[in-house]
């Protein structure tokens, strides 16, 4: 008989369905002026399309170069017009007239809720002394430290793999590079860090059309970049380094967050570079976001050095991403009730094992302890994805319950555990599988009956209302699909409970929009 893991050890993230400010925008900037020149104006050119909301605490400059820039959505700012110079008319407005003297946008401070998020899911990477590479590959996370200040080598340097499936928030405790893609479906990403965040080649979800920046169709998942310093395009091969563009050359399908620097490109060809490129135009193709950019100061994407340096630009907005919070700027909220493994209904005299699963990104798991009359016997395990085997083997009918506890990180851990003994014969339902959990809109629950009866299948919310009923007839026996539409429902946690004459099983539905 198949058991269930219902949570992880891993607190279970409930996002919070609250609008908020900056994920509002395409562009958001609190000032139009450079962080590296102080008093130099950057400007929007004819290489600037954007494709939403854009918005400024400042003055906003264009000129007439390569034409005017083009705006395809609203534009407004705090001051009463645009900066003095700009051409009349400032650009091409495709979403109606600009507005002016509007309030301010207040960006946030810090990402101390990105950082509590990161606690909780074991994923705030902390090592002094060293920088971090975080290369997504589909629903993992893999994390390479090195010494800072030296070169990594991938096959040597150590590296902490997270899984997506469990893990939404990661906060790094220094620099950190960045490149990959996510799963398409049914993830969420959120990568913070104290310093600067260097993306080094394309960020985006897989299936992503790389000329256009547009998303695989469905697309569920999203992606956040979050630094409490700058966000920089890092001057690379693959992101177009020496005028060796083809196509589009980096895409970004994130929200990014520089909050107290700029979103700017690596290497603009200044005599203070420690590096100049030797071709020119350094020209490095086109920067493709798809998703939204805030920064509190405008960083440079395009310079004039050595003929022309850096991207045109083409900024899309992800209205999927409107109502979702990534702890940016609000706090996110875990569900209350502790982490519990619940086992299917046994036979009695019947063991059963299932695997609960966590991540320790800081220390080593020495070992746990199983009350009756549930067992387990983990050996020791290094720091990185830790399994710990539980069985549950029912002395006699009726519901047990009991606790797994364990020592990791300089601290103990306690996870409930649960299950029920059921005369021998055993239940109708073989076994669950839910496709995808978390979800953003739509999860597909796959289930095998032994025999022929009658199914119930209802959806609770964590008060205990029936929200959904999945199904309420006779089925044949062998496999079944459900589906479980959570299109007008809120984020957050929901309990799936199905019944047959022989049994009852529980399974925790996670949405996330």
């Amino acid at each position: 008989m198949k058991t269930i893991l219902i949570a992880s050890a891993l607190l279970t993230l409930i996002v919070v369905s609250q609008q908020s400010h900056a994920i509002n925008y395409a562009w958001l900037t609190n000032y139009e002026t450079s962080a590296n020149f102080p008093g130099d104006i950057v400007y929007f050119y004819g290489t600037d399309t954007l494709l939403g909301p854009v918005h400024s605490n400042d003055w906003i400059a264009t000129r007439n170069f390569q034409g005017l820039p083009v705006f395809y959505s609203s534009v407004s700012t705090t001051k009463p017009a645009f900066r003095t110079g700009s051409p009349d008319p400032a650009g091409i407005f495709l979403g109606g007239a600009p507005h002016f003297n509007t309030p301010r946008i207040e960006l946030p401070h810090s990402l101390e809720h990105i950082r509590d998020a990161a606690i909780q899911f074991n994923s705030f990477m902390s090592i002094d002394g060293q920088e971090w590479y975080a290369s997504i590959r589909g629903d993992s996370l893999v994390c390479y430290y090195w010494p800072e200040g030296t070169m990594l080598d991938t096959t040597y340097h150590s590296s902490i793999t997270l899984d997506l499936e469990h893990i939404s928030h990661v906060y790094f405790d220094g620099k950190v590079d960045v490149r990959g893609e996510l799963r398409a479906e049914g993830l969420m990403l959120v990568i913070g860090s104290n310093r600067n965040i260097r993306i080094l080649d394309n960020v985006i979800l897989e299936g992503t059309d790389l000329t256009t920046g547009i998303l695989p169709d469905p697309a569920t998942s999203a992606i956040c970049l979050a630094s409490e310093n700058w966000v920089i395009v890092g001057n690379t091969w693959e992101n177009g380094r020496e005028n060796r563009a083809q196509g589009a050359s980096v895409v970004i399908t994130a929200l990014i967050f520089a909050l107290r620097g700029s979103f700017q490109i690596e290497q603009m060809n200044d005599v203070t570079d420690p590096y100049i490129s030797p071709v020119q135009p350094d020209e490095r193709g086109n920067l493709i976001v798809n998703g939204g950019i805030t920064q509190w100061r405008r960083g440079y994407l395009h310079r004039s050095n050595r003929g022309g340096t850096g991207y045109n630009r083409i900024i899309r907005y992800d209205t999927r991403l409107r109502d979702w919070n990534p702890g940016v700027e609000n706090p996110i909220y875990y569900h209350p009730n502790q982490d519990s493994l619940i086992f299917d209904d046994t036979p009695v005299g019947t063991a059963v094992t299932d695997t609960f699963h966590f991540h320790s990104a800081v220390g080593p798991f020495s070992g746990a302890l199983a009350t009756y009359p549930f067992y387990t016997n983990a050996p020791y395990q290094p720091s990185g994805t830790v399994d710990i085997p539980v069985s549950f083997t029912p002395p006699s009918v009726g519901t047990w319950s009991g606790n797994l506890t364990f020592f990791v990180s300089g601290a103990f851990r306690n996870v409930v555990l649960y299950g029920r003994g059921i005369p021998a014969g055993g239940p109708q339902i073989i076994s669950t599988d839910i496709v995808p959990n978390p979800f953003n809109v739509e999860s597909r629950i796959q289930l095998e009956l032994a025999g022929a009866g009658h199914l119930r299948a209802i959806v609770f919310d964590i008060l205990g209302r029936e929200v959904a009923r999945l199904a309420d007839a006779d089925f044949a026996a062998g496999r079944h699909t459900l589906r479980f539409d959570g299109s007008s429902l809120a984020s957050g946690v929901y309990f799936l409970n199905l019944q047959t004459p022989q049994s009852v099983m529980t399974r925790k539905l996670l949405l996330l929009k």
